[in-house]
């Protein structure tokens, strides 16, 4: 559950498209948030491990049994936990963080809009999300499959083949990407020496390649904070998130029916146990 930062409203046109308004993006009351989006709790967050012991440059080294057995402790009873000293180089986040905020702040919507969904398939830009019908989220929402081609012709639609934005955005989404694949790679692997079974249990069926989406979202502020929500009560369908968080909160993870605010940490990854993995 992501709610909203409660800032002044500036444009948001780009979330009202020709037949939404702001009653389309109004959540139902029991929807509403009762946690703010700042309502961290010292005795009430997910638990944060260092990796240093497990990785280095990137690539898994014999992890620990002690620290494979936390994670797992941590999946069973959260489904959530944090990762710090996990590998992917700190300048790389901030690369990706400043491609991300050009784009979705200084690309014109009507640019945006050139690579945007086709055929059904949740992959490109997208204002809001169609796929709701009701209870819309109040997020843009960029999303793409982990493959250097399928990035590249992504950001080809929204530049040309030649334009020097596009070289940036692709390449640093492709390292990003790339750093996270393996990142993953190797907590399931510490998950499976933890649970006690063969470290490529749950790895060797994400060999394939192209197995991979990063999304991001971006929300902007909002004229009614209260109503309406970046993203409502969902799961995770896939086997593992990795969200990189920026410095603003909202994001609210549900533990033993208390809504738990996450505290963001710049340099940590929330790391999330999806459906099919649980």
């Amino acid at each position: 559950m992501e709610a909203m930062e409660p800032e002044p409203s500036r444009s948001y046109d780009v979330l009202l498209q020709s037949k939404l308004g702001l009653k389309d993006f109004e959540w139902t009351e029991n929807e509403w948030p009762t946690l703010g989006y700042m309502d961290f709790s010292p005795t009430h967050d997910l638990p944060v491990f260092s990796l240093a012991a497990a990785v280095e440059d990137g690539m898994m080294m014999e992890p620990p049994l002690e620290l494979c057995e936390a994670l797992v402790e941590a999946a069973q009873r959260w489904g959530f936990f944090q990762v710090s000293e996990h590998g992917v180089p700190l300048d790389l986040l901030v690369r990706t963080r400043q491609a991300c905020v050009h784009f979705f702040d200084e690309v014109p919507p009507q640019q945006k809009q050139k690579g945007g969904r086709q055929l059904g398939l949740p992959l490109g830009y997208s204002a809001s999300n169609p796929d709701y019908g009701v209870n819309l989220p109040w997020t843009e929402i960029l999303q793409l499959q982990q493959s250097p081609d399928k990035i590249h012709l992504f950001a080809e639609r929204v530049w040309g083949p030649s334009h020097s934005l596009h070289s940036s955005l692709a390449e640093t989404l492709i390292q990003y990407t790339q750093a996270l694949e393996r990142l993953g790679m190797a907590i399931l692997q510490m998950f499976a020496i933890g649970l006690g079974l063969e470290k490529e249990h749950f790895s060797k069926h994400f060999t394939e390649g192209d197995t991979t989406l990063i999304r991001v979202n971006r929300y902007p502020p909002c004229p009614n904070p209260r109503k309406i929500l970046g993203l409502g009560q969902h799961t995770d369908p896939q086997s593992l998130t990795l969200l990189l968080q920026d410095e603003v909160g909202g994001l609210q993870v549900l533990m033993d029916d208390l809504w738990v605010a996450v505290k963001p940490r710049p340099d940590c990854f929330v790391v999330n146990v999806g459906d099919t993995l649980e």
